[in-house]
């Protein structure tokens, strides 16, 4: 039904516009209009049943996408066979409505009154090393005893986490830079080098808290709160929002849940 209306839609608009422009314009945001009556009508009547079918399009930034979204997504089409997700992993700008996607899993809040954006999970800047850099340079009990300690950072598209600020015990905005001399843009090797226990590093909670919980890192100066504003969100257009996008949004949130450190 959807399908066939959409189709409808573009031939309305396009046989209208190019005989009466201003016409044709306004028939095809009236079509435009029924397109999305039709997307709610639909939304309303996938609710009344236990089955999902049709394709929903997701685009998810490379990280949280591996570790966090496909992994949902997998368990999602395995219960239901007649679901077809077709998921774009890439951390480059995505417009969102104009590349049609259903839903998107990005570290930024959307400014776009067309798109909506709910908080899945508040970012935060963790301070971890292996337990073989531990043991090769002992535990540093201040901030001050990190500035002589091999780091690596984290930067991508000209910005990096190499420094930082923190409030120190008066409450007043400190900086501070990682001794690093190797740089990269790409998460999962970050992470293996660090494993190596030649170097600390500044990850976000979601990158850490699970190797943390297992004992693979152990997070330095936990009482520090490193000052950050980010958080993961699920992005979307402002339309009724398919059912599977609805239970993948909860699936991944839950996820993303056990990623909160206290500080």
């Amino acid at each position: 039904m959807a399908e066939s209306s959409a189709i409808w839609s573009r031939k309305v608009c396009l046989n209208c516009g190019f005989t009466f422009p201003a016409t044709g314009k306004r028939v095809y945001e009236h079509a435009q209009q029924l397109n999305e009556l039709v997307r709610n009508v639909a939304a309303i009547t996938e609710e009344k049943t236990d089955s999902l079918s049709g394709t929903l399009r997701i685009t998810s930034a490379v990280y949280i996408g591996r570790k966090f979204v496909f992994p949902a997504v997998e368990a999602l089409c395995d219960r239901y066979p007649n679901l077809t997700v077709d998921l774009q992993l890439s951390d480059a700008h995505v417009d969102i409505i104009k590349e049609r996607f259903d839903l998107a899993f990005r570290i930024w809040k959307p400014k776009d009154v067309d798109l909506i954006g709910q908080n899945l999970l508040d970012v935060q800047f963790i301070i971890a090393a292996a337990p073989s850099f531990i043991e090769k340079y002992g535990t540093p009990d201040s901030i001050e005893a990190l500035q002589s300690l091999p780091a690596i950072a984290y930067s991508r598209k000209g910005h990096t986490n190499k420094s930082f600020n923190y409030p120190d015990e008066a409450g007043k905005c400190r900086s501070f830079s990682l001794n690093a001399n190797l740089v990269i843009n790409d998460a999962e090797q970050l992470s293996q080098s660090v494993a190596r226990g030649e170097r600390y590093f500044v990850p976000t909670n979601f990158m850490a808290a699970e190797a943390i919980r297992q004992g693979q890192l152990i997070q330095l100066l936990p009482n520090l709160k490193i000052s950050v504003q980010e958080s993961v969100y699920a992005v979307y257009p402002n339309r009724a929002l398919p059912k599977a996008a609805r239970m993948l949004i909860q699936e991944v949130k839950q996820s993303l849940s056990a990623c909160h450190m206290s500080v």
